[in-house]
């Protein structure tokens, strides 16, 4: 599959990555969106697709190598970040589904899926409140402030998982379980956490009225068009947060980015998604 967001408006499974045109993309646009108006300015990449926007035409320029995802290749939506992928043993897990045969035979064996529930407290230096840093092996392992969440986990790192078998992460909660009050983290080391394609759900306590985790000095978030589910005040406390990009297209505004997962169809607290602090988002 390929998926290409323009300004907003998602377009997927455009089929062959070789076999796609400018023109298909501005179609489909159309298409899915149920719009019109929306030109290819030229014929090749890289061009313009212009589209309308409160009757003011938009070119957006657009290059197939950029913002694809759905492959192996474009498991984050940035390049050059699997070798910065943080280690499988620094999270804790919760198996969502153990790839069970279903009913009709061999033929009908599941995914393999898990949750992350968070970071293990023995990599943070939870003693000094203020000074939170996640380290691996005495190594500080979030490189130039980016903590990149991994797609697959081997199952020797997960409670009740079979080792050698790799478990799709498709739950995200990265609070340290600290023992404090809240149950919060902070994280004075990192500043972009960026999710793979993999994550349908981020959540705080595995419910929709559970706190989120304080992540106060992150400014940018990366999410790609997988997400389905943002469950409880996953944001709260990010009083620094500056932008979240969200597939492919970067949101400054709380109003917006919310106006955005509505129309993709992703479920949330509307009331809870950032918590009672505010962020640095504008509005």
């Amino acid at each position: 599959m390929v998926s290409v967001a323009i300004g907003g408006l998602q377009t997927e499974n455009l089929g062959d990555r070789s076999k796609i045109t400018p023109e298909l993309i501005a179609n489909q646009v159309m298409e899915d969106n149920n719009i019109e108006n929306v030109i290819a300015q030229g014929n090749t990449f890289p061009t313009y697709i212009i589209f309308e926007d409160d009757g003011v035409k938009v070119g957006v320029n657009i290059d197939l190598s950029v913002g694809e995802f759905g492959s192996y290749d474009g498991i984050y939506s940035e390049k050059g970040l699997e070798g910065k992928i943080a280690p499988e043993d620094l999270f804790e897990y919760e198996i969502i589904n153990d790839g069970a045969i279903g009913a009709t035979g061999m033929d009908s064996l599941s995914e393999r899926t898990v949750k992350i529930t968070g970071i293990k407290e023995e990599y943070c230096n939870v003693e000094t409140d203020s000074n939170y840093e996640i380290k691996y092996d005495n190594d500080v392992i979030v490189k130039e402030g980016v903590l990149v969440v991994p797609y697959e986990v081997d199952g020797k790192n997960i409670p009740d998982g079979i080792q050698g078998e790799k478990y799709t992460v498709i739950e995200v909660s990265l609070k340290i379980n600290s023992g404090d009050t809240w149950g919060h983290g902070h994280f004075p080391n990192v500043k972009t956490i960026i999710y793979p394609n993999t994550v349908e759900k981020l959540y705080a306590d595995g419910d929709a009225n559970g706190s989120g985790y304080d992540t106060t000095t992150v400014e940018r978030i990366v999410l790609t068009n997988s997400l389905k589910e943002i469950n409880g005040s996953v944001f709260d406390g990010c009083s620094y947060l500056k932008n979240i990009v969200y597939n492919g297209v970067e949101y400054t505004s709380e109003s917006k980015f919310k106006e955005a997962l509505t129309s993709y169809g992703v479920k949330y607290n509307e009331n809870n998604l950032f918590g009672y602090f505010g962020t640095g988002l504008s509005d």
